[in-house]
């Protein structure tokens, strides 16, 4: 099922950016890239009542390779958004896209894979210009940085993957 097709448990709808050159996949109650040449980013529809807010997800490791993130203040608009995730090889990170792609604000920190088969739960923390980065409860990455100031909208942003491989995401909160 694509993810567009599907609403979230709070009934918020979601939708595709226009940017990407891929769709996401609900499968086995996994969120995933679909099979394809670029990211899908997808963001909801309701729209928090303050720019300080937390997004908690549940990463499942198929397998390490591409990379996933959620992300926050999300402007359907620019696409303009944070986002904090878990790139293979490198490790999590906080970033940023302010249309010309991501940009990591500071080093990647972690583990450089995961393990294969397991769950980590992520959370990034933005409180006006404080972005903090947190993974199974630990203070993994704390950053400062005030390009993106309005509420925006909560996301996913994934690489094309088939259904056994990559990183994929249980929930999103």
């Amino acid at each position: 099922t694509l993810l567009e097709n599907h609403a979230a448990d709070s009934g918020a709808a979601r939708t595709a950016h226009a940017a990407p050159t891929d769709s996401a996949e609900l499968e086995s109650n996994r969120v995933r890239g679909s099979v394809g040449v670029g990211p899908a980013v997808y963001y909801a529809s309701t729209i928090p009542s303050s720019a300080d807010y937390s997004v908690e997800a549940v990463v499942y490791c198929a397998s390490n390779t591409g990379g996933v993130f959620f992300t926050g203040r999300f402007d359907p608009a620019t696409g303009h958004h944070y986002l904090m995730g878990f790139f293979n090889g490198f490790g999590w990170g906080i970033g940023k896209d302010v249309g010309s792609g991501i940009s990591f604000l500071g080093a990647l920190a972690g583990p450089t894979s995961l393990t294969a088969g397991s769950s980590y739960t992520a959370r990034l923390d933005m409180i006006g210009d404080h972005l903090l980065g947190f993974v199974d409860g630990s203070l993994l990455l704390d950053r400062t940085d005030s390009a993106i100031s309005s509420a925006g909208r909560v996301g996913v942003r994934l690489d094309a993957r088939s259904p056994n491989t990559g990183y994929q995401i249980d929930t999103l909160d």
